[in-house]
């Protein structure tokens, strides 16, 4: 089974123009074009919408091959200094438009279309009394467990008592849920994965645009999906991702009180020990390891390999296999060295004294 990314309602010019009075419509291959949801440079899905508010989204759409099928929405002060050469290419969508606050709008069509993609899903009713879902006979399923409406559950399964599964989710055979794990529509969960008590997989990511006085929400439909053999500590988060999914990949381990934000894609064998947080959209290459209480900032390219020390900060991209301390985060026999020199110098000061 395959997560239902972005199964909306469609959406035309003239509907988005009902959502937003500031949408301007520049140029459209086919007046009744409808958009079956909102995509990200992950995807690309044809038919849906993408966004474009600096020289990153542009740069992520112009050259690729799917940008005929795309509708795009620039944000009207970023559109005005494009030159004729990028007006031409954006041309090639099937829809080109402007906003005058493209997170604004994105706010409001990523409501509507979150709205119709979960409107049949059924969370109140379970779904083996519905009867439309596919649980293998081989696995074990406790007494006060909650089963939405589409999930599928593979062989030798074990789920404890207290777990949560919302509809449209997919658990792969061998994995284990714990006491209390709480699994939210749209997540795919691999082979021989182990998931503990308490911990969250899938609820929505911490974004929010700010406009006119209000935290407007960006609406969550992108799901997560977990990889074979992955190991998740109590009590920790796994956020869905926007518009496409938030990947755990495979052999990673996470400790207890873990934070991953939306749209992380962590590769093979990352460990992220306990209280760890990584910032939304930031990618972790395979084998990376960070200690305890570390942090990483949002949209951060990790190298493989990288060794992040306990409590420090990473603000800005890191390469393949360095090893790295402090905040902000720095070559580690350079951050031990700085530490030492304050440390000799603070005891210079005292003995002045």
């Amino acid at each position: 089974m395959v997560p239902l990314f972005n199964m909306g309602v469609p959406m035309n010019s003239q509907d988005i123009k009902s959502k937003d009075a500031t949408f301007q419509l520049i140029h459209e291959k086919n007046p009744n074009q409808e958009f079956l949801g909102i995509t990200d440079a992950v995807l690309k899905k044809p038919k849906h919408l993408f966004f474009i508010k600096n020289k990153n989204f542009l740069n992520e759409i112009v050259e690729s091959e799917e940008l005929k099928n795309l509708g795009l929405i620039v944000e009207e002060k970023y559109y005005h200094l494009l030159d004729t050469a990028s007006l031409e290419k954006l041309k090639e969508a099937s829809l080109l438009a402007t906003t005058k606050d493209v997170m604004l709008t994105m706010c409001m069509l990523s409501e509507n279309f979150h709205k119709k993609t979960f409107l049949d899903s059924d969370n109140f009713l379970d779904g083996r009394q519905l009867g439309n879902v596919e649980i293998d006979p081989t696995a074990m399923i406790a007494q006060g467990v909650f089963i939405g409406s589409r999930v599928k559950i593979g062989a030798n399964v074990k789920i404890y008592s207290g777990v949560t599964i919302q509809s449209d989710v997919e658990i792969q055979e061998g994995t284990i849920l714990f006491n209390n794990v709480s699994i939210y529509s749209l997540t795919k969960i691999g082979k021989n994965v182990r998931i503990h008590a308490g911990s969250v997989i899938g609820a929505d990511g911490f974004g929010y645009h700010f406009s006119a006085g209000t935290h407007h929400k960006i609406w969550h439909m992108g799901g997560v999906e977990i990889k074979d053999n992955v190991e998740i500590g109590a009590n920790s988060c796994v956020d869905m991702g926007t518009f496409s999914p938030t990947i755990i990949g495979a052999g990673s381990k996470i400790d207890n009180h873990v934070q991953v934000g939306h749209n992380v894609k962590l590769g093979n064998g990352v460990v992220l020990c306990g209280q760890v947080a990584v910032g939304g959209s930031t990618t972790i290459g395979d084998f990376t390891v960070a200690g305890g209480q570390a942090g990483f900032g949002n949209g951060l390219k990790i190298g493989k390999g990288v060794q992040l020390a306990g409590a420090s900060g990473a603000v800005s991209n890191i390469g393949d296999g360095e090893t790295v301390g402090g905040f902000p985060a720095r070559d580690h026999k350079e951050w031990l060295k700085s530490l030492a020199m304050l440390r000799k110098l603070a005891l210079n000061k005292k003995e002045e004294k």
